[in-house]
């Protein structure tokens, strides 16, 4: 098997880490779907074999039992910053390129703060339809003062 761990990768799109890590199962969860009814996370999800497949490589990261209940209670028990950074040198990650647009900024944890905890490059991507929101608000404020 050809060994590629010692090449760092580029996360070429990812999203700003939320300030509130503390999870419950319903929450943790919906991470893992994109169904938006709660009944799927509750009911379908667990039973997915993606589902399980990932339950089992958390408990080996988190070193703890395959259950819901252990890896959840494990994460929740790592500091913000240290979790984000066993996971960024874990994964090899060299820079991630952090799409600012979502979720909302107030809800998360600056760029320059991720790539501190994480000890990676962190790049921002620009969203043209977000600017575009934005040059179009202030063009309407500005031509409404004329």
């Amino acid at each position: 098997m050809l060994d590629l761990s010692s090449i760092r990768v580029i996360d070429n799109h990812c999203h700003p880490i939320l300030l509130n890590q503390q999870m419950d199962t319903l929450r943790f969860r919906s991470y893992f779907t994109e169904a938006t009814h709660p009944c799927f996370a509750q009911t379908h999800l667990p039973n997915t074999v993606y589902y399980l497949w990932i339950l089992r490589q958390m408990a080996a990261f988190y070193d703890s039992d395959c259950s819901e209940n252990a890896i959840i209670a494990t994460r929740n028990s790592i500091p913000a910053d240290v979790l984000i950074n066993r996971l960024v040198q874990t994964a090899h990650i060299d820079t991630l390129i952090l799409d600012i647009a979502y979720p909302p900024p107030e809800t998360c944890y600056e760029a320059e703060h991720i790539g501190l905890a994480g000890q990676c490059q962190i790049a921002k991507l620009l969203r043209l339809e977000t600017l575009m929101q934005h040059l179009v608000a202030e063009y309407r404020e500005r031509s409404l003062k004329i």
